[in-house]
């Protein structure tokens, strides 16, 4: 049994840090009260799209999206059902299977305990534990560069046609994840060039091999650009720095703000936004920071050895979109490296304990290594599980209410219209705007799914407005401040209408969120001053009029 133990030691311990990335990533999350963010809700409607056989590279809605993330959401929606937890899920199953894959990058690019360490930090990482349960679809981005990158190594190794086009394939399928990959093939490309010298002769029929397969399992996204350069192209300007004014009126300054913004994302200050962080704290705790500088002058120190060079290059590469992008810092655009920054910093520890064991005693190096590990797991834990989900405004960030008074609206029997309340009662962008409505329109909500009933695309309904025509008049839809509602009396009978409109023949029970529409009450009661409240909890009341 020792020697088993002893043989077997690296897999054993690679299980249980795979049981514990689980435990992270699946614990309560069907208890917690998660709503859809727009750009998970748009998930969903293209996920419905796939079930109707709408089969794309990618998919235009919300700037334009990268379809694999989407066919995985559609096969948990299949197994799942038409539940928010479906679009978790998915996100989660990526969150977990990355783990192993990281393992794997780690061993055959350094070592076994390397392995261990980084894929450790990345299994109790907050980061990488917020996306796997977040619903987006950059989750799949770490997982299938990581691939890309181990085939590639694999076919150096083994040199087998097989071995070449499995490794195109994976280079290639990333250009279907997210769309800072598309940086990857220049940062290989030039460590190719880089260090021609030093790689062993690729013989031409196995740089055919890689090319041939890449090109082919690249031609759906080819022909997709070609015939819609817009919605491919649109997206880069859209969410870059060039798309603010600032910007286009002074760069160099811009951009200059931008590349501290972007250190200090490491260290100092993180990304703002609520749903990917916890009061913008940065990327890495002290501990971890102390090791990852150690890790990162390794990584220059050792700049001629090509894995060291691959993991520098390709860390810089992918923080560059933060740089870009239209809001600095943002750990969602530069969420591709997260990968690489725990191998540095596992690069880091593993030096620093090498140091402890060589000049004062190797159980004082297993102990920092421990240490550090039980640190990481506890930090990433508190940081998510008590500090990030009971953060004030998050519910509304994610727009809970609307996921609850949707719930209510499937259940809905009586015979009263449903006046449900989905206008924008503060001043936000209209493509903002677009995302909500887009999120109204989720599938599993029969009431905000414009003509859907059910999952099953044989049962569809014919209602008065339509998704296409509602967006084509947009502006006239969220119109100023106005509050616009629409009438759902059956499920075949939809209307919008306009607040202003209302009149006292229009009665009925009225839902309306308490995070968004905080005054709709006194609004309501000054047309219906008998109105009787129906329902109340912490998202939404119901009014019932005369």
């Amino acid at each position: 049994m020792r020697k088993f133990l002893t043989k077997h030691i690296h897999l054993i311990l690679l299980g249980l840090i795979i049981l514990w990335g689980i435990f992270l990533r699946l614990y309560k999350i069907d208890k917690i009260p998660f709503g859809l963010y727009p750009d998970v809700a748009v998930n969903g409607l293209d996920a419905l799209d796939i079930l109707q056989g709408k089969i794309l590279p990618f998919y235009y809605r919300n700037g334009g999206r990268e379809g694999l993330f989407l066919f995985f959401n559609a096969l948990f929606v299949v197994i799942y059902g038409n539940k928010p937890i479906a679009l978790y899920l998915t996100s989660s199953f990526i969150g977990v299977l990355t783990l192993p894959v990281m393992y794997v990058f780690g061993k055959i690019f350094y070592n076994n305990r390397i392995a261990l360490i980084s894929t450790f930090l990345l299994a109790s990482s907050f980061y990488h534990l917020n996306f796997s349960r977040l619903g987006y679809r950059v989750i799949i981005l770490p997982l299938i560069l990581l691939l890309a990158l181990i085939t590639l190594k694999w076919a150096y190794i083994k040199r087998t046609s097989q071995s070449w086009i499995l490794a195109g394939f994976f280079l290639a399928l990333g250009f279907y994840t997210y769309i800072s990959y598309r940086i990857v093939p220049f940062v290989l490309l030039f460590l190719f060039f880089v260090f021609r010298k030093k790689i062993i002769q690729i013989k031409p029929q196995e740089i055919r091999n890689l090319i041939i397969s890449f090109f082919i399992t690249l031609a759906p996204m080819i022909v997709y650009s070609l015939r819609y350069p817009a919605d491919f192209f649109g997206r880069i300007f859209g969410a870059s720095v060039l798309s603010t004014y600032k910007a286009q009126s002074d760069f160099p300054s811009t951009l200059g703000e931008r590349i501290i913004a972007t250190i200090k994302m490491f260290f100092i200050t993180g990304d703002p936004m609520i749903q990917y962080n916890f009061t913008s704290i940065p990327l890495l705790s002290i501990v971890e920071a102390g090791f990852f500088l150690v890790g990162f002058f390794l990584l220059i120190k050792n700049i001629g050895k090509v894995s060291n060079a691959l993991v520098l290059t390709i860390s810089v590469a992918l923080t560059l979109p933060v740089v870009f992008s239209d809001s600095t810092p943002h750990i969602l655009r530069g969420f591709g490296m997260i990968p690489f920054l725990y191998l540095t910093i596992a690069l880091g520890l593993e030096k620093v304990a090498q140091i402890i064991k060589k000049k004062i005693h190797p159980i004082f190096a297993v102990l920092l290594i421990i240490a550090v590990l039980i640190y990481t797991s506890i930090n990433g834990y508190v940081l998510y599980f008590q500090k990030w989900i009971n953060q004030s405004g998050l519910n509304k960030e994610l727009y809970v209410d609307l996921v609850r008074m949707s719930e209510y609206a499937l259940e809905y029997q009586e015979n009263q219209p449903l006046y449900f309340i989905l206008g924008s009662m503060w001043n936000q962008k209209k493509d903002t705007q677009k995302a909500l409505h887009d999120k109204l329109n989720f599938l599993p909500y029969n009431l905000v799914s414009w003509g859907i009933d059910t999952w099953d695309p044989k049962h569809t309904l014919e209602p008065k407005i339509d998704y296409e025509s509602l967006i084509g008049e947009r502006a006239y839809f969220w119109e100023g401040n106005t509050i616009k509602y629409l009438v759902y009396s059956s499920r075949q009978d939809y209307e919008v209408r306009d607040y202003r409109q209302l009149t006292k023949e229009e009665s009925g029970i009225y839902i309306f969120s308490k995070m968004w529409h905080p005054d709709f009450k006194e609004k309501l009661l000054a047309v219906f001053p008998d109105a009787k409240l129906k329902l109340e909890n912490e998202y939404y009341e119901v009014w019932q009029t005369d």
